[in-house]
């Protein structure tokens, strides 16, 4: 197993700062599907996890509105929640496309799309709305509630998580590396070059090291860069899958968190104003995330084009004044540290195309015994959470060597039933 940096965990590794803040490459969470995978977890941890239950809001109109949205809609001013109630009841539920755009439009009516599901649609994913397929949405987005249902803020996979007790996200796959023999996983080498005729790669320190079957997680358009004379239709087929660009920034807050802060999760923030989408209250998850106890962290999330460059000062200063006037930063703080990140490969994108040309690179690498899974090898949004991206990985192997069938990357529905047995 070749590790492009030098340690395991990718895009759920974390990263401890000079102050002594961890911070995880996004806003993650331990939730499971899978009992195989939460049996490896607990070998790879043992007891050392920490169990929450979800508070999550989202910032409307300057309310914090339960999450999910769509099932609180008695939070929103009143004006506001009459609009969302009575679009909502006129809502067709027939689209006029398999948009996602259309999906919701079809499904929710004009005031939640309005005032949440659009905004924060576009501030996440950077891409049309109209150009994004329905298919991915699964346990993804909730549905309307019953007119007779109570409100609950308990739906979906995610509203009771575990996490480390110390190492952050990153402390689980550590632990996971630590199952596998020394010899199998070979950290901080970067494959530059993959000859798919003399089913040989290339390392960046300039080692060739030859394979029968290669299993590829990194993203599938670099993978094809790797390629020499692919064809047009691959070289197309790669052009067309899209992915945004996050940006992290970590704040460190010299003071202890309030009681109100003690309670959060995390928050949405669908609105222009502030540049995040997302903020998470890290040190919520473990003590050990802050230095001492008289600090406390928030993380957020920002998203772009992958075309586009930002300016890391100006991002950091944006983000520091937001989180003063959405109120998670009392005026005037001591900052005890801020830490910035960029993921160049945030999220992959489900595309109206997408599974076209998905199709058409996996017909291609597939003859030279090259197969891609995991969250930017797979490029299925539906199927890229922790647990999915290591059963797939599983999956494949099982069916390489017994011809046992994948379920998670080719039935994505299934894969999303909590506890599939396997």
């Amino acid at each position: 197993m070749f590790e492009a940096e030098d340690g395991p965990g990718g895009l759920a590794g974390s990263v401890i700062d000079d102050e002594g803040f961890t911070w995880d490459l996004g806003g993650h969470v331990q939730f499971s599907h899978y009992e195989r995978y939460d049996r490896l977890l607990d070998r790879a941890l043992g007891d050392a996890w920490l169990h929450h239950t979800r508070t999550a809001a989202i910032r409307v109109l300057g309310h914090d509105v339960p999450y999910p949205f769509q099932h609180h809609l008695e939070a929103l001013p009143p004006r506001e929640r009459q609009w969302a109630a009575e679009t909502l009841a006129a809502a067709t539920g027939r689209p006029v496309d398999d948009s996602f755009a259309a999906w919701m439009d079809a499904t929710f009516g004009e005031g939640i799309c309005a005032l949440f599901l659009r905004p924060y649609n576009r501030k996440v994913w950077q891409h049309p709305l109209e150009d994004m397929s329905a298919a991915w949405l699964g346990e993804r987005v909730a549905r309307p509630r019953a007119e007779d249902d109570a409100p609950r803020s308990d739906w979906g996979p995610n509203a009771t998580f575990r996490y480390p007790v110390r190492g952050g996200t990153g402390a689980i796959w550590k632990g996971v590396a630590r199952l596998l023999p020394d010899t199998i996983v070979r950290t901080g080498c970067r494959v530059v070059g993959i000859d798919p005729e003399g089913r040989r790669i290339t390392l960046a320190d300039g080692e060739v090291v030859p394979y029968d079957t290669l299993l590829g997680t990194m993203p599938l358009d670099a993978l094809v860069a790797c390629l020499p004379d692919s064809s047009p239709a691959v070289k197309a087929a790669a052009a067309r899958l899209v992915a945004n660009t996050v940006e992290l920034v970590g704040v460190g807050v010299g003071l202890p968190a309030d009681e109100a802060m003690r309670r959060r999760t995390w928050m949405y923030f669908p609105e222009a104003d502030s540049p995040y989408y997302r903020v998470t209250v890290l040190s919520n998850y473990a003590a050990s995330n802050a230095p001492d106890a008289a600090s406390y962290s928030l993380l957020t999330e920002s998203a772009h084009p992958r075309a586009e460059r930002v300016d890391r000062d100006a991002l950091v200063e944006a983000t520091c004044r937001a989180l003063e006037r959405d109120g998670l930063l009392p005026r005037g703080a001591p900052i005890r540290s801020l830490w910035h990140r960029t993921l160049a490969h945030g999220y992959p994108v489900p595309t109206r195309g997408r599974d076209d040309a998905l199709a058409t690179l996996h017909a291609a690498l597939a003859p030279f015994g090259i197969h891609t899974r995991g969250r930017f090898g797979g490029w299925k949004y539906e199927v890229s959470n922790q647990d999915h991206s290591l059963m797939q990985g599983m999956e494949f192997v099982e069916h390489w060597l017994h011809g046992v069938p994948e379920m998670t990357y080719h039935s994505p529905a299934d894969a999303n039933r909590t506890y599939h047995r396997g």
